[in-house]
């Protein structure tokens, strides 16, 4: 099991490494995380589960599978969206959060027992910080699942940031003498890959002395890697010298935001995550991509002016494309007569009215766009496969002729220089980018690439030998 003495330590990263390096030494591997908190899902047989699991599972060359990641929450405006073994459960997702936990256990229990069953090897990530006191009488993510699983633990610092060494020891000393038995080894995550590793040596030594002679496994550096972000606070803006500015408006409830990763990898195209208007000026395509509280997030728009933005964008005839959430805000309306998010009214640049229903669609889709008119139109007949996430249904409106659908089922509608659709994980095709940008990308070898440089990573910085006795005991 991996843990991280803090957030965003780098569990993700390091559990997606382990997966391909114990992948390449002939195991069955399987991700889990019995608890994920993210707005970015991928879908699988039965359902959805997070983003990081499901790569993780590529990375392992296993199927992706509901049972890695049994309860997934969805944070939306003031509340949050539970999805248990795949699909959403209506009646957690209105309870407090200290009450709902206790259900999950049973969900997460059974599902790392059938994983530890079916697969060789199945690598644990923990949520956060195992030693947050207010939340550990009902965290079900870190040392309740280790306890029960009896798994052996990584704890795992940010070099980076400073403090590694009192994050480890602070994290290691507030656990009881049981847990601390669990902690089999430490592991210095994400340092300068330019820094000077030896500079940590006495840090080392000193912490391995007053922690029972737990050993320090290595300094993992940091690498550039096209893994998808899985949550806001990780984007950072992709700026090259020239090309395509690829503008992507950044509202707060923002999701699924990792499929515009793979444009990153492309040359000549900057991504740029924008939460100021200003920011629009210079773009060649503005995304407005999912959300999970259309309604807020539309606040927000006006509130910060992207509102006349976007329609002075549109005014230039520069290519829009609107993504689920971004779709239903660029049309006229949003009605929601069951409260799932709140009826709203859109932007009104797109001829199409949108309604929420109580089934939620979640399916893996392949399609093919008709023929598109304007600055689109390279997209003409492509075939493109993505996935669905919504409540919402969109349909045009009545005696209108400005809008037409061109994905059947009303799944995408083009109007203008606007191309909105239903489908997520456009850009992740490779006929797409092909017509988008004249750029031939295996978005598959790209993957493949990214997950051995990270086991390289395993392979020349961690203790090999300590790390499989670790795992196979």
């Amino acid at each position: 099991m991996v843990q991280g003495a803090t957030s965003d330590a780098g569990k993700t990263f390091l559990v997606t490494a382990l997966a391909r390096y114990f992948s390449n030494r002939g195991l069955s591997v399987a991700p889990f995380k019995g608890q994920n908190m993210s707005n970015n899902a991928r879908i699988v047989d039965g359902g959805e589960i997070g983003v990081a699991q499901y790569f993780q599972a590529l990375a392992a060359r296993s199927n992706p599978d509901i049972r890695m990641n049994p309860v997934l929450i969805k944070p939306q405006n003031l509340d949050s969206q539970v999805i248990v073994n795949g699909k959403p459960d209506y009646v957690m997702s209105q309870m407090p959060w200290r009450l709902r936990k206790p259900l999950y256990w049973p969900a997460v229990l059974d599902s790392l027992t059938q994983l530890r069953q079916e697969y060789d090897l199945v690598i644990v990530e923990g949520a956060g910080s195992p030693m947050e006191t207010y939340l550990r009488d009902n965290d079900i993510a870190n040392m309740k699942i280790a306890m029960a699983a009896e798994a052996n633990v990584l704890l795992v610092a940010d070099a980076a940031r400073g403090g590694v060494f009192p994050h480890l020891y602070g994290t290691w000393s507030l656990m009881s003498e049981v847990e601390k038995r669990l902690i089999r080894g430490f592991v210095l995550n994400l340092f300068f890959e330019s820094g000077d590793a030896a500079l940590l040596t006495p840090g080392i030594s000193h912490l391995q002395s007053i922690t029972n002679h737990t050993p320090v496994l290595g300094i993992v550096p940091t690498i550039e890697h096209k893994l998808p972000s899985e949550d806001l606070y990780s984007l950072r803006n992709q700026t090259k010298s020239s090309g395509t500015v690829v503008a992507i408006i950044s509202y707060p409830k923002m999701s699924n935001f990792d499929e515009f990763k793979v444009l990153e990898a492309l040359q000549d195209v900057s991504v740029k995550w924008v939460k100021s208007p200003r920011e629009l000026e210079d773009a060649e395509i503005v995304v407005l991509p999912g959300s999970k509280h259309v309604a807020s997030d539309l606040k927000w728009i006006r509130m910060n002016g992207f509102d006349n933005a976007i329609r002075k964008y549109h005014a230039t005839g520069k290519r829009l494309l609107g993504v689920c959430g971004g779709l239903q805000m660029l049309g006229h309306s949003i009605n929601d007569p069951l409260g799932i998010e709140g009826s709203a009214i859109g932007l009104k640049i797109l001829s199409v009215k949108t309604e929420f229903k109580q089934a939620k669609i979640q399916r893996n889709t392949s399609t093919k766009f008709s023929h598109i008119d304007g600055v689109w139109s390279s997209l003409s007949g492509v075939c493109i496969n993505g996935y669905e996430i919504r409540q919402g249904r969109s349909e045009l409106l009545d005696e209108q002729i400005e809008a037409k659908m061109v994905i059947e089922g009303g799944l995408a509608f083009s109007q203008g220089n606007i191309l909105a659709l239903y489908v997520h994980g456009l850009f992740e095709n490779s006929a797409v980018l092909k017509a988008c940008f004249n750029q031939d990308k295996n978005i598959q070898h790209v993957l493949e690439d990214t997950f051995e440089n990270l086991a390289n990573l395993v392979d020349n910085y961690l203790d090999g030998e300590l790390l499989e006795s670790i795992a196979m005991n």
